[in-house]
């Protein structure tokens, strides 16, 4: 409804092109608008709970507490910007890593959360050690 109590045309292509939204969002909000809804409900995608491979909260401290236990080094580099950022040995490959995770979880007796190698790259790389990656060599 517009301003005074009617409905004013409009363009939809202008309208998807000027907000940059897909048609069917347009139909969606359309669809919200006719249910007589004050405000538009959330988008929900990727919001529910039933997430049968997601590793626990435990599971995960336990990637850390290891990779915690690993030495780490400066990098001549980054001092002069960033006298905190810590680094891993060169030597110690993401496969290394992997094999002595293996190692510690057979001793400790917990279940390892990675089942392969690619798993055990995507959680220390990209989920939990961004800043910790191996320094540049010369």
């Amino acid at each position: 409804m517009g301003r005074l109590g009617w409905v004013e045309p409009f363009c939809k292509l202008a309208y998807r092109r000027l907000h940059q939204i897909s048609n069917s969002k347009v139909f969606h909000i359309a669809e919200q608008v006719a249910a007589g809804l004050s405000a538009l409900k959330p988008d929900c995608r990727g919001k529910h709970a039933t997430r049968p491979h997601r590793c626990s909260e435990e599971s995960l401290s336990s990637v850390k507490e290891h990779i915690r236990s690993f030495p780490t080094e400066s990098s001549h580099y980054s001092r002069a910007c960033n006298m905190n950022r810590q680094y891993l040995s060169s030597e110690l490959t993401t496969e290394k890593m992997y094999k002595l995770y293996q190692d510690w979880c057979s001793q400790k007796n917990v279940k390892a959360v990675c089942a392969d190698l690619d798993g055990w790259s995507h959680i220390c790389i990209f989920r939990w050690m961004p800043g910790t990656l191996q320094a540049q060599l010369d």
